[in-house]
C-alpha cells in the first residue's frame, strides 16, 4: 500500500501496488493559503518522490510538501505619508509599521475599512488575502495656552490627619509614608525595587473626585533610572488605605528599561494588586503607532486600578441576579494606556496572562469562592482562570487574564443529578460552577450533564476560548461552513484567531463532526502555548513517548507532536492504559477532566 500523507490537504486515496510495479502520481492535493510543491519520501522533504522509475517493494508513505502563500499588505494612508506595503506568509500576524503622519491630525490606528470602523489587531489578527488597511485620523485640537503663574512655596506634609469639611480624605500610605488628606500638591514618596524602598523616585497627589478618592502616583524619570536599572523583578507602588482609585504614571523610557529586564510593574493596594509584565505593554509597538519622531520619554503609561462605580456596581448586581450566582467581593476595573500628544492608546490585549488579585472580605468563606468574572460591556459575562491563595494571612482571589476589563468574584455552585457518583463528578461540577461547561436540558426541565456523549468540535472549541477566559467574536468567521448566526460561531472564531484551532481543505470547519481524541490532543497543546506551558520535543522524544501505547501507529502524522505534548504533560492519558485511541471520539466527562488539568499544569486554578 502507498499511503499519501497530505499534511493538513484534501484527502488523496491510498494506492494498493503489485509487487516492483509503480505507484501512479495522484491529482496535487488542496490547502488553503498554500500552493502544492511535489511528494516526498520523508517528512523532513529531503528527497522527492519519483513515481516514474521507483518499483513499490512494501508499504510506504508519501509526503506531500506545501509553499506557504505570501500576500502583500498595502497601508493606505488616506492622505497622510507614504507608507511601504510589506509582504506576510498565508495566516500570520504582521508587525505595526511606523505610523504615517498629517498635519493638523493625529493618527488614531489601522483600519480594516476606509470607514474606519474595525480596527486592525496587530497582536492577534492574521493575513490570509491581499489586504490593505486604512489609516484613521482624529483633528489634533492644541491645548489651550495659560497664562504663566507664579510658584507658591508649598507647606511640609504633616502626619496627622486634618479633616476639613470641604475635602474629607482618608488616611492615605504609600511605602509608609502617611500623606496629607488635605493637601492639593505633589508629595514626595518611595517606590519598591525587588522589594526595596527607593526614597524620592515618585510624587503623589490625593484627590476627592466626585465621592471618590483617587491617588496618583508619578514616577519621576530623571530621579528613578538609575534605581530602576537595578531590577530584577519587580518595580512596585503599594498604596494603603480607604481609596477608590490607583493611577501610576511612567514614561515610556521606564517602562523599556524594566521590560528589558523582563520584570514587572506591581500596583497594591489592600484591596487589589495589578501585576503586568512590563514586556506586555509593547512600547516599542506603541511608539510605532504613535508616528514617526516620538520620544520614548514623551508618551506617558497610565496604569489604574478602580474601583467600580456604583451606577456599574448596580449593573453587576443585576447580571448577579439573571445568572443564580453570587457576587462576594467588590468589583474591579484594571486599564492600561499609552499616551502622546493628546492621542491614547487602550492596551487591552496581552499576548501572555496578566495577573490581578482581589481581596475577599473578611467573614466570607474562602471554600465559597468559586471563580473571577469579566463583565463585558454588552452585560454578557464569562469565567477567566481564578484560584484562591493565602497572602500574610489574607485570602485573595488570583485572577488571570489575556485582556483588561472589570472582574469581579463569585460563589456559584452547580451540580448535575446524571453525575452523580461518575468517576469524573466533582471536576464536572466544578467546571460547570466556573462558567466552563454547560448542562443540557431534559424533557422534564432538569439540567442534565450527559458525560458519557460524545463533543463536536463546535462544543469542544466553544468550551477551550470559555476555559482560557477569552471573549467571544462577533461576525463571520475564517471558515465557510460557520455562519454568522450559528451559536458557536463567535467561539470558533476567537480559537481560529488565538491558533488554537485549524481546519480542514476547503476552508472548512466541520463544526457539527464529533471532535476526535488526536483533534482534541492538538487544540490542547496549542492551548498550551497561551497558558505558558512551553515545551519543545524532537523527533526522537516525539517517538519514545508514544511507542509506549499500543496502537502509536494509528497516531495521524499531523498530530503526532500534539498528541506527545498533551501526554507528556499529563494532560491527556491513555484508554485502557495502553492506547491512544486517537480516532476513536472523546467524551463530555473526558472534556472536562482534560481542560481541568489544562488549567491545573498551567497554574491558572
Amino acid at each position: 500500500t502507498v499511503n499519501f500523507d497530505v499534511n493538513g490537504g484534501s484527502t488523496v486515496p491510498n494506492q494498493t501496488i503489485n509487487h516492483l510495479e509503480k505507484a501512479i502520481k495522484p491529482t496535487d492535493p488542496i490547502k488553503t493559503g498554500h500552493n502544492f510543491a511535489g511528494w516526498y519520501t520523508n517528512s523532513s522533504y529531503t528527497t522527492e518522490f519519483d513515481f516514474t522509475n521507483t518499483a513499490i517493494t512494501g508499504n510506504i508513505t508519501v509526503y506531500g510538501k506545501w509553499d506557504v502563500n505570501q500576500y502583500t499588505v498595502t497601508f493606505n494612508s488616506q492622505e497622510g505619508s507614504p507608507v511601504a506595503e510589506l509582504q506576510a506568509n498565508y495566516n500570520s500576524k504582521i508587525t505595526a509599521p511606523v505610523a504615517p503622519t498629517k498635519e493638523g491630525y493625529i493618527f488614531g490606528g489601522w483600519y480594516k475599512e476606509e470607514g474606519c470602523l474595525n480596527q486592525w489587531n496587530f497582536t492577534i489578527d492574521v493575513v490570509t488575502a491581499n489586504t490593505t488597511l486604512y489609516a484613521k485620523w482624529n483633528i489634533f485640537t492644541p491645548p489651550p495656552s495659560s497664562p504663566p503663574t507664579t510658584t507658591q512655596p508649598q507647606p511640609e506634609p504633616q502626619l496627622e490627619t486634618e479633616i476639613l469639611p470641604t475635602n474629607p480624605l482618608p488616611k492615605i500610605k504609600i511605602v509608609g509614608d502617611e500623606l496629607v488628606k488635605d493637601s492639593e500638591g505633589n508629595i514626595k514618596v518611595a517606590i519598591l525595587v525587588d522589594e526595596n524602598k527607593k526614597d524620592d523616585t515618585a510624587s503623589a497627589k490625593v484627590e476627592l473626585k466626585g465621592n471618590k478618592v483617587v491617588v496618583t502616583v508619578e514616577v519621576d524619570r530623571d530621579k528613578a533610572i538609575d534605581k530602576i536599572k537595578e531590577t530584577n523583578r519587580s518595580i512596585t507602588i503599594p498604596v494603603e488605605g480607604e481609596l477608590d482609585t490607583i493611577i501610576v504614571q511612567l514614561d515610556g523610557n521606564l517602562v523599556k528599561i524594566v521590560e528589558e529586564k523582563e520584570a514587572m510593574i506591581e500596583l497594591r493596594t489592600s484591596e487589589a494588586t495589578y501585576r503586568v509584565n512590563a514586556s506586555e505593554i509593547r512600547i516599542e509597538e506603541i511608539v510605532k503607532q504613535l508616528g514617526v519622531g516620538v520620544d520614548l520619554q514623551d508618551v506617558k503609561i497610565k496604569i489604574e486600578v478602580e474601583k467600580v462605580s456604583q451606577e456599574k456596581a448596580k449593573f453587576v448586581e443585576n447580571i448577579e441576579s439573571e445568572g443564580g450566582y453570587t457576587i462576594i467581593a467588590p468589583s474591579f476595573e484594571f486599564t492600561v494606556s499609552a499616551t502622546y500628544m493628546g492621542n491614547t492608546i487602550e492596551i487591552n490585549n496581552f499576548k501572555r496572562y496578566v495577573e490581578r488579585s482581589i481581596a475577599i472580605p473578611e467573614g466570607i468563606d474562602p471554600s465559597k469562592i468559586t471563580t473571577g468574572i469579566v463583565v463585558d460591556a454588552d452585560g454578557k459575562v464569562r469565567h477567566v482562570p481564578t484560584k484562591v491563595e493565602v497572602i500574610d494571612g489574607k485570602y485573595y482571589a488570583i485572577i488571570n487574564s489575556l485582556t483588561n476589563s472589570s472582574y469581579s468574584v463569585i460563589w456559584n455552585e452547580k451540580e448535575f443529578i446524571d453525575v452523580k457518583n461518575h468517576w469524573a463528578e466533582n471536576i464536572i461540577n466544578n467546571m460547570a460552577s466556573r462558567l466552563i461547561v454547560n448542562g443540557v436540558s431534559s424533557l422534564d426541565g432538569t439540567k442534565l450533564f450527559q458525560p458519557n456523549r460524545e463533543i463536536t468540535r463546535a462544543e469542544f472549541a466553544t468550551i477551550m476560548v470559555r476555559a482560557l477566559g477569552l471573549q467571544a467574536g462577533e461576525g463571520n468567521t475564517h471558515f465557510a461552513d460557520v455562519n454568522s448566526t450559528d451559536w458557536f460561531s463567535g467561539y470558533v472564531e476567537t480559537a481560529y484567531s488565538y491558533n488554537i484551532v485549524s481546519g480542514y481543505e476547503g476552508n472548512e470547519f466541520k463544526p457539527l463532526n464529533n471532535i476526535t481524541r488526536q483533534e482534541a490532543m492538538t487544540m490542547i497543546a496549542r492551548a498550551m502555548k497561551i497558558t505558558g506551558i512551553e515545551i519543545n520535543l524532537d523527533d526522537e522524544e516525539i517517538n519514545e513517548i508514544l511507542s509506549s501505547f499500543n496502537d502509536s501507529t494509528n497516531v495521524s502524522d499531523w498530530a503526532k507532536e500534539y498528541v506527545a505534548l498533551a501526554i507528556k504533560q499529563e494532560i491527556v492519558n491513555g484508554r485502557d492504559g495502553k492506547l491512544v485511541a486517537s480516532k476513536d471520539n472523546i467524551t463530555r466527562a473526558e472534556v472536562a477532566v482534560i481542560i481541568n488539568r489544562l488549567l491545573k499544569k498551567s497554574g491558572l486554578i
